[in-house]
């Protein structure tokens, strides 16, 4: 499906620009349009010109929204799910990008995120803020998209425990 838009009456000299505004492109590859012009002069004398076009497929990058920030406590396991989309229907695939502490996972099928603090990565002062960089990728070179998750643990007060204690 090839639709130009031109409308034009004349022409003098110059040059004619077509710009076509839907194209039907499989994904990773081109198609090409044969078309003739033809130019008529005032006694009906004309001539004509073969002409292809190849209309090659131009990656769009996954839609990637930033995951919104997340706050868990030492202890609790949120599970945080991702979603993307890509605009050439491309299979969308996560994966880390940078440092990630041990209780933080990437998970597949379906895509998440895992968190396992432990009681001992906030302290009693202050939470402990990470960022966690995700990659999403249409496999295609070239539009990796990366987004931020900010991740806070909070300290959970636990309870002193006392050691047995002897009998006096």
């Amino acid at each position: 499906l090839l639709r130009l838009i031109a409308g034009l009456e004349q022409v003098d000299g110059g040059t004619l620009t077509l710009q076509p505004d839907h194209f039907v492109v499989t994904s990773g590859s081109s198609t090409m349009f044969s078309m003739t012009f033809e130019a008529h002069d005032a006694l009906d004398a004309g001539a004509s010109q073969p002409l292809t076009i190849t209309v090659n497929d131009v990656n769009g990058a996954p839609s990637f929204p930033a995951p919104s920030p997340v706050m868990a406590d030492e202890g609790d396991t949120p599970v945080i799910p991702l979603s993307a989309t890509d605009p050439d229907n491309d299979p969308v695939t996560f994966s880390k990008s940078g440092t990630w502490p041990s209780w933080a996972q990437l998970a597949t099928a379906p895509d998440r995120v895992t968190l396992n603090p432990d009681f001992n990565v906030a302290t009693a002062i202050a939470p402990t803020t990470v960022m966690l960089n995700i990659t999403a990728t249409d496999g295609r070179t070239g539009h990796d998209v990366t987004r931020a998750m900010t991740v806070t643990v909070t300290n959970v007060n636990r309870p002193p425990t006392l050691a047995s204690l002897p009998d006096v």
